[in-house]
């Protein structure tokens, strides 16, 4: 086993993203922009069953579309958007 499937095997893990911007000038300013926010779960039933869900909340400001799903799911320009995911996998 190498030693990133160990780690993995070995202990739950947690993943964050974060982001800052900076005007470099008072022309440099991009007007369309999103705030995208999610957390995702899983909860093992046995070695082959599991329970997952993921949320993700966007908030766009007056000139942005983004998605909460990607883009499987229009938005309105300027709307926000809420996905809830809940599902169960198993491996045979």
């Amino acid at each position: 086993m190498s030693d990133i499937a160990a780690t993995l095997a070995a202990s739950p893990q947690t993943m964050a993203f974060g982001g800052l911007r900076y005007k470099i000038t008072p022309a440099s300013q991009v007007s369309a922009h999103a705030i995208s926010s999610g957390v995702n779960a899983d909860y093992l039933l046995s070695k082959r069953t599991t329970l997952y869900t993921d949320v993700t909340y966007v908030i766009n400001s007056s000139k942005s579309a983004l998605s909460a799903t990607g883009s499987t799911t229009p938005v309105a320009t300027g709307a926000n958007q809420l996905a809830v995911v809940i599902g169960i996998a198993h491996t045979f």
